[in-house]
């Protein structure tokens, strides 16, 4: 399935709200050791670090949680 025009929707259930994701891609499932970012980009919120996939490239990791965090802060605040 090409998703929507090419893109995939991701929708994450935190607590009694849902939020949808758009994603370019989705890569499967895999197991993977994730090293946490160096000092400089340790404070980005919604991303947990970094890992080096099993066909050698580099992938960012989101932390859903803290993305979903994020979002529902900036609701309350302009609310």
């Amino acid at each position: 399935d090409d998703g929507v025009n090419g893109k995939h929707i991701i929708i994450v259930n935190d607590n009694n709200n849902q939020l949808a994701f758009v994603v370019d891609s989705l890569e499967g499932q895999e197991e993977v050791v994730i090293k946490p970012f160096n000092e400089l980009l340790r404070n980005i919120q919604g991303f947990s670090g970094v890992t080096i996939t099993g066909t050698g490239r580099l992938a960012i990791i989101i932390d859903v949680q803290g993305l979903v965090k994020k979002i529902l802060m900036k609701r309350v605040v302009s609310a």
